[in-house]
């Protein structure tokens, strides 16, 4: 009844109160944090990323990860970004 009260599955219910009964205390504890971790890269760098772009594409210029990379870190040289990170961000 209360799964479907509640409008989630048997096992959810199930696996809440083994939980609870587990550890009592367990009820007031925030929720696990899940998937996947945020990007690291900022909105104002995704802002001067832009701006390079499209000023790298007037100006005819190949751009690469590489060259973005590298832009950054002359931008913000405390800062690290990751090529991986710089790919999802321009992808997403």
């Amino acid at each position: 009844m209360t799964a479907n009260a509640l409008g989630v599955g048997l096992a959810t219910v199930n696996r809440v109160m083994a939980s609870y009964r587990k550890e009592p205390s367990s009820i007031n504890a925030p929720p696990k944090v899940r998937g996947c971790r945020a990007y690291s890269v900022k909105v104002s760098h995704i802002d001067t990323v832009r701006a390079y772009i499209r000023q790298a594409n007037l100006e005819g210029h190949h751009i690469t990860l590489e060259s973005i990379q590298s832009f950054l870190a002359e931008k913000s040289p405390n800062e690290s970004f990751h090529i991986s990170t710089l790919a999802r961000t321009l992808d997403a």
